[in-house]
């Protein structure tokens, strides 16, 4: 039973990730490790989005920190409530940790990626 779980978790977060490093997970037999994996994937995530947070904050003038700072406090209120709503459904269960840590980490990584391309700037 817990292998299906994990099947089932594996199609559900396939068709929501993007990132090829989040298959990784996917290969990993027992639940517990699968949940860790996915948690370790936020983690990864979430630093990565503060680095390159601060190298465009170390860049950038006093009124663009300042907004800036007002959009990412806002963006992170966004990300945090929109994946407490996306996983909802999965409440109480043993796939509510992975599948809201899936949320954070797409959505992390899509704002990194803005970041960095504002960081570089117009191309």
């Amino acid at each position: 039973m817990r292998h299906l779980q994990i099947a089932l978790m594996a199609g559900v977060f396939s068709l929501l990730s993007s990132s090829s490093y989040a298959q990784d997970c996917f290969a990993l037999s027992e639940e517990i490790d699968f949940r860790e994996c996915m948690g370790n994937r936020y983690i990864s995530s979430d630093k990565q989005l503060n680095k390159v947070y601060k190298q465009l904050m170390a860049k950038s003038d006093v009124q663009h920190k300042k907004f800036l700072k007002i959009a990412q406090l806002s963006w992170l209120k966004y990300r945090d409530t929109h994946c407490e709503y996306e996983a909802m459904g999965y409440e109480g269960g043993t796939g509510y940790g992975a599948y809201h840590n899936n949320c954070l980490t797409n959505l992390t990584m899509e704002r990194t990626e803005l970041l960095q391309r504002i960081l570089k700037g117009p191309s």
